[in-house]
């Protein structure tokens, strides 16, 4: 087991290196930097040895103007540095104010501005690694201008114009809320096609609370868990990892992670007879390896984030400050389509098994109804003095319903969350005209849960 603390899930470390404004352009400063330096090399190899061809298509200035060359280009290049940097902090502020502030990650992960920054700032630094190669004529040294490095430079700095304009379009485009709306729920999306789908937790294991209670050490988000190296841990202890805080949870010092199971109690589970009594601090480090907390709640495992960021965007649409009810009607439309797809995949508990077909490994997730609290329950509040929006909440509840009609727990929080939705709006109901409309809308939602 000695192996377990060390490791760390290879999708954590992409999500967040997707989501970090700094690992593209970082990489491009060193390829360029490396560009900078051995192109040189090879203009120096290769002096005086050109075909005719590429003699009348290469640089054909002297050292100054050489230097002026890249001197003009690398000072362009770092001044729209500074204005791409500030129109996308501009963005940033744009979004977490107008719409809500967890949508800055999904601005962050932005690969058209990551790229951006990458070509401006990596064209910056290799005009000023290749600047430091061209040499004057002197008694002791010859004039030595880098003609293709200083060609490249050129090359560059017309990439660079072409760049700057694609990404003045992308931003005009990224800023308005239909495309961040497609781009949340698209990631939302494929964050649940990879989740697993909700299973009944075996009742050997339901209000199981012996076994080793592992909790959290920090403050901050459930981002990941190693589902890996929990079942390891757990096939060498003969066990069963209960994680109670999944992706998406919030922890504090205290807060219980997960529970450490002996197979012996866990009749109809499987397994030999539980090796769970020898548990010690390295234990309970492995299983806080494997239940990763973070600052921030990250979308890679957490199948409902995409979920809280459009409820996010309807909430602040509907607030005083906005009063946009259009937008939220908007965001809405994206969560019927999003809500099922979650209770498909990514709502419920979930289990994870071994090799061999034994559970080790048991997800507590949100249900239905704390997912419906979050997508509807919230909204209503907000929007309850719109008719559109509860009209929107309803007809959500009713694709809901018609989703999941065949299990009686969940319509059962279907129906609920549809009451508290017609409670919290019965002052527009005071209108016959409103009133008929949320009738309606509401009356759909019975006709799907009865599956007509």
């Amino acid at each position: 087991m000695s192996g377990l603390p060390g490791r760390r899930s290879l999708s954590t470390l992409a999500e967040t290196a997707r989501a970090s404004l700094w690992p593209l352009p970082v990489t491009f400063v060193v390829l360029a930097t490396v560009a900078g330096v051995l192109l040189p090399l090879l203009d120096e190899a290769l002096d005086g040895d050109l075909p005719v061809f590429v003699e009348t298509v290469v640089f054909g200035g002297g050292s100054s103007a050489a230097r002026d060359v890249l001197k003009t280009i690398a000072s362009a290049f770092m001044t729209v540095s500074s204005l791409t940097f500030s129109l996308t902090v501009v963005t940033l502020q744009l979004a977490s104010s107008q719409y809500s502030p967890r949508l800055l990650r999904t601005f962050a992960s932005d690969r058209a501005v990551q790229v951006t920054l990458g070509v401006f700032l990596g064209s910056f630094a290799y005009c000023l690694v290749v600047l430091r190669t061209v040499r004057d004529s002197d008694d002791s040294t010859a004039e030595f201008v880098p003609r293709l490095s200083v060609t490249l430079a050129v090359l560059l700095a017309l990439v660079g114009v072409v760049t700057l304009v694609v990404f003045l379009a992308h931003l005009s485009r990224k800023i308005r809320i239909e495309p961040i709306l497609v781009d949340v729920h698209a990631e939302a999306s494929g964050v649940l096609s990879r989740s697993r789908p909700a299973e009944r937790v075996p009742a050997s294991l339901q209000g199981r609370e012996d076994g080793l209670a592992v909790t959290s050490e920090r403050t901050g988000f459930v981002t990941s868990v190693d589902e890996g190296a929990l079942v390891e841990l757990a096939r060498e202890h003969d066990a069963v990892v209960d994680v109670r805080a999944t992706p998406g949870a919030v922890a504090v010092p205290g807060t219980l992670l997960a529970r450490l199971l002996p197979r012996d109690a866990a009749e109809g589970v499987g397994g030999r007879s539980s090796g769970a009594g020898s548990h010690d601090a390295e234990v309970e480090g492995a299983v806080r390896h494997a239940v990763a907390v973070g600052e921030e709640r990250a979308a890679d495992q957490d199948p409902t984030f995409g979920l809280r960021q459009l409820a996010d965007v309807a909430m602040r649409a509907v607030s005083s400050s906005l009063n946009d009810p259009t937008t939220a009607v908007h965001a809405i439309t994206h969560l019927r389509a999003a809500v099922p797809e979650a209770l498909a995949h990514g709502v419920g508990d979930a289990l994870v098994r071994d090799d061999d077909g034994v559970v080790r490994v048991v997800l507590r997730r949100d249900g239905v109804a704390e997912v419906l609290d979050v997508v509807v329950g919230q909204p209503a509040v907000y929007g309850a003095g719109d008719p559109m929006v509860v009209s929107a909440l309803l007809h959500l509840l009713a694709d809901v319903a018609a989703a999941v009609r065949r299990d009686p727990d969940h319509l059962t929080a279907v129906l609920a969350t549809r009451d508290r939705v017609l409670a919290v709006s019965a002052p527009l109901r005071e209108d016959p005209r409103w009133a008929s409309l949320l009738a309606a809308a509401s009356s759909r939602v019975d006709a799907a849960a009865r599956g007509a």
